[in-house]
């Protein structure tokens, strides 16, 4: 009995060391919260809108909050679509002692590619708001605005830049062979180069999610499976186009059929 019990912790502390079982722990939590939240009713602490822009909170309160929900959907929604980087980097790392704080620093410099994302994002929502504040005639026109999201988020579909960030997400042995370095500083340095490439694939969907909102984990979950999809599936070249083609579509439809968009029922 004891040899079974000992086989079966052997079989468990093999698994936790392994750093995408931690990953998918940590993905899995995020997922957790934010469907919390959004059964306690609290699904407007996910939308920046309702933190920062319709929020009663002082902006040097706000914008932390904002940033700490931020870390919560790159957590969910694009750890994922590095798991094959981090089981490469994983087994590199497996006989360093220090392959934990390695790791840290990793995932670490990829979270502060998403955050700066963020921060830029945030202040191009703002001038939009001061615009739209300040011009009727766009107010008036707001589907513009969300048009216009979705058609440019259509178009970088197909543009050599998303191309040439896939091809680099799509091989991650050769990506980590090339870019290898050991140490914190090297780990960090790795992480960066991740982050930026992951960026230049995925940040006009992270725009199209920021852009409704970010109140939304079902569209959360729709744009993070589309981006993982594209980036580890076999067929995610093939997605691609088809994704361009229903941006430019739901775009099309939001600027030729004013009000279409408000009159959505809104997910969950």
């Amino acid at each position: 009995m004891e040899s079974v019990q000992r086989t079966a912790r052997g079989a468990i502390g093999r698994r936790l060391a392994r750093p995408e079982a931690w990953i998918l722990a940590a993905v899995g939590i995020c997922w957790a919260l934010a469907i919390g939240l959004v059964l306690a009713g609290r699904s407007d602490l996910i939308s920046h809108d309702a933190i920062i822009e319709d929020g009663n909170l002082p902006i040097l309160v706000a914008i932390p909050i904002f940033l700490v929900i931020w870390q919560l959907m790159t957590g969910a929604m694009m750890l994922p679509s590095i798991l094959p980087v981090i089981r490469i980097y994983g087994r590199i790392t497996a006989a360093s002692p220090r392959r934990v704080a390695w790791l840290a620093s990793f995932i670490g410099a990829y979270f502060v590619i998403w955050s700066a994302f963020a921060g830029l994002a945030l202040a191009s929502d703002s001038a939009i708001h001061f615009t739209v504040d300040r011009w009727p005639w766009l107010a008036a026109h707001e589907e513009l605005i969300s048009g216009a999201l979705l058609i440019g988020a259509g178009i970088f579909q197909l543009t050599p830049l998303k191309e040439r960030c896939l091809t680099e997400c799509r091989n991650p042995l050769q990506f980590v062979w090339r870019r290898y370095a050991p140490g914190v500083r090297g780990a960090w340095r790795l992480g960066i180069a991740n982050g930026i490439y992951c960026l230049g694939c995925c940040w006009a969907l992270m725009l199209v999610m920021f852009g409704v909102g970010v109140g939304s984990v079902t569209l959360m979950a729709a744009l993070g499976g589309v981006m993982v999809l594209e980036k580890t599936w076999r067929g995610g070249a093939r997605l691609v186009p088809l994704v361009s083609a229903g941006l430019i579509g739901l775009g099309s439809v939001a600027i030729l059929v004013p009000g279409w968009i408000a009159s959505l029922p809104p997910l969950p």
